[in-house]
């Protein structure tokens, strides 16, 4: 849906100078933000396909050779610095090389210091016509309000557990079980269900981890659930995947309470209900709203 309405706005000329595409790791962020510059970019003879992926642009941005646009990132340091924003911005200045537009993807907008998004405020107060900014991030609301009113803001969607078995079966070649286990563990994240396929078991070991957790909260005590949480030993990234993982187990939980069906973390809809019988509506939107803070 995303993709079509900003092919929609390219293909009409409207496009934004602005796009914030926000969701957890492994949701589509990147492979949108590709996209969206191929769109952009692309050298399409049939102006109603976006984009064609066969042209020269096409194949240098899908090769990231592409010189119009630069990708800015925390490299291996917590935070985006002013003075990076700065130096990738320097060139704004000057008109593309190769194509209409010059696009500046930021991997990791919400690790830019407070300095740095002012110092992105700036370009993006009075952009030049051809400059075309994505931000990527995981919360939209780690950035200042003042670059959020600038810009237009997608929300990646978990995918239910079918479509994620579909797209899976569909694009790899492992035994029926293991594409069954990706798509009920994944948490609806596509990239998360790959990454379980492709035996990076971080995945695997944060989901079980938060349904862990999850289930101390319920079932356990306070205290239990506190010395759980001591034992975990996980990067901040890490830990963005752990939170996304335990909100869809929350959020499963709030869906058996109301009687829905279409559990995306758990398996057993019966376990869940009986489960979520013993808490409040507003206790579990609570807790939603804990772990998403």
């Amino acid at each position: 849906k995303i993709k079509a309405l900003i092919g929609r706005d390219i293909l009409e000329k409207r496009q934004h100078h602005a796009y914030i595409f926000e969701g957890p790791a492994g949701s589509g962020k990147h492979l949108l933000a590709r996209e969206t510059a191929k769109a952009l970019l692309c050298l399409r003879a049939d102006t109603n396909t976006l984009p064609c992926n066969a042209c020269l642009h096409c194949r240098k941005i899908d090769a990231q050779s592409y010189t119009d646009i630069a990708y800015i990132d925390s490299g291996d340091k917590a935070t985006v610095s002013v003075e990076t924003v700065r130096n990738a911005l320097a060139t704004l200045a000057y008109a593309p090389d190769e194509g209409d537009y010059k696009v500046y993807i930021f991997e990791d907008a919400d690790k830019m210091t407070i300095q740095a998004q002012n110092a992105l405020l700036l370009s993006l107060e009075e952009p030049p016509a051809y400059a075309v900014f994505i931000l990527l991030t995981t919360d939209s609301a780690a950035l200042l309000e003042t670059i959020r009113s600038r810009a237009v803001i997608f929300s990646m969607e978990l995918f239910s557990r079918e479509a994620v078995l579909a797209y899976l079966q569909q694009n790899s070649n492992a035994p029926k079980p293991r594409l069954q286990e990706a798509s009920e563990t994944c948490g609806g994240i596509i990239g998360a269900a790959k990454s379980i396929l492709d035996g990076k078991t971080d995945m695997a070991v944060l989901s079980s981890a938060a349904g862990n957790f999850i289930s101390l909260l319920f079932t356990g005590t306070a205290a239990d659930a506190l010395i759980y949480c001591t034992q975990m030993k996980y990067s901040r990234t890490q830990f963005d995947t752990f939170f996304v993982f335990a909100m869809s187990a929350v959020r499963d939980k709030i869906s058996a309470k109301v009687g829905g069906r279409d559990l995306l973390f758990y398996k057993k809809e019966e376990e869940q209900r009986t489960e979520a019988a013993g808490s409040t509506l507003k206790r579990l939107t609570g807790l939603y709203d804990s772990l998403y803070e």
